[in-house]
């Protein structure tokens, strides 16, 4: 019986345990999350990557008159995508759903659902939609992609990339090359000392000597 007791307090600490070890989980997912899509750095890293994009962070708060220069296009436009109308943010086709609110061939924005609308003193929705329909073809993909990279996580690798220092690359050595050791020519005509004489051919010496071979 004792046994079956330590066993059973076991699993249960057991459990308790690993529903411990998922709440942490859960909760570092969820501040991780909320860091990697708030509309302020969402927007600072969209204006990184799309520099020529208005800011549009002039508006003034209602209740202090000071200027609300968190609240700017992008930010903005990530409240009404997120909040206001419930899209992903992960696909570049709710982007471009987004944007055609903006251009006036999707849904029709209402003017007090529009962020800013509570706490700025003007409504910055006429502006923000005017801005984005001057921009071309070319510039709201570059909009969409630097948001769609915002909220995958590309933004986290652009960061780590910018911050590592290049590895320096050694250059290879090149390969020796093999230069074979010649051997002098010989000189012009120093092939006949090399010559011998055939045996029993008559000396080259004197002629007057052949008379004692006689």
């Amino acid at each position: 019986m004792n046994i079956l007791r330590q066993a059973q307090s076991l699993a249960h600490s057991g459990k308790k345990l690993l529903l411990l070890s998922g709440a942490v989980v859960l909760l570092l997912a969820s501040t991780a999350s909320a860091q990697l899509t708030s509309p302020p750095d969402v927007a600072q890293f969209v204006y990184k990557r799309v520099p020529t994009l208005a800011v549009e962070n002039q508006y003034i708060r209602s209740e202090n008159n000071k200027q609300a220069v968190e609240s700017t296009l992008v930010s903005r436009l990530v409240q009404y995508h997120n909040s206001t109308k419930g899209r992903s943010p992960n696909y570049r086709l709710d982007w471009k759903i987004t944007l055609a609110d903006y251009l006036g061939l999707n849904e029709v924005i209402q003017p007090e659902t529009y962020p800013g609308y509570a706490f700025l003193k003007k409504n910055p929705l006429e502006s923000d939609r005017a801005i984005i329909q001057k921009l071309n073809a070319s510039q709201r993909n570059a909009l969409v992609k630097a948001l769609v990279d915002a909220f995958t996580g590309s933004r986290a690798t652009a960061a780590i990339k910018a911050s590592t220092p290049p590895v320096p690359q050694e250059k290879p050595k090149p390969a020796p090359t093999y230069r074979p050791t010649l051997n002098p020519l010989p000189a012009p005509g120093s092939a006949n000392s090399l010559k011998t004489s055939p045996v029993g051919s008559p000396s080259t010496s004197g002629s007057g000597d052949a008379q004692f071979l006689k």
